[in-house]
């Protein structure tokens, strides 16, 4: 997490390329799947799947995780983005190739 993070940070405020961004949203939005595979295995394990056994941790986790995960699925289907949302490649400083 700490990787993607960082790449969040640095990578993206450096490009404004949607091609990466959209590699990189999707590269993330796997780790949110397994992410949540995992989550809701090891609630299984516990016997905790019922969502009025979770803790608050549990909530914040999948909460902030499944905000994320939402917002990722919008950006890479285009939404808000108009009709020029996807169109043309930006190099470094929003300066055209």
């Amino acid at each position: 997490m700490l990787y993607f993070g960082l790449l969040s940070a640095v990578l993206l405020r450096y490009t404004r390329d949607p091609v990466v961004w959209q590699i990189v949203q999707a590269s993330c939005l796997l780790v949110d799947f397994t992410y949540f595979w995992g989550a809701f295995g090891a609630l299984g394990e516990q016997g905790r799947l019922g969502v009025g056994m979770w803790r608050a941790e549990d909530w914040g986790a999948v909460g902030i995780t499944g905000v994320a995960t939402v917002t990722r699925v919008a950006y890479l289907l285009g939404v808000g983005m108009g009709s020029g949302g996807k169109t043309g490649k930006n190099g470094k400083n929003g300066k055209r190739n």
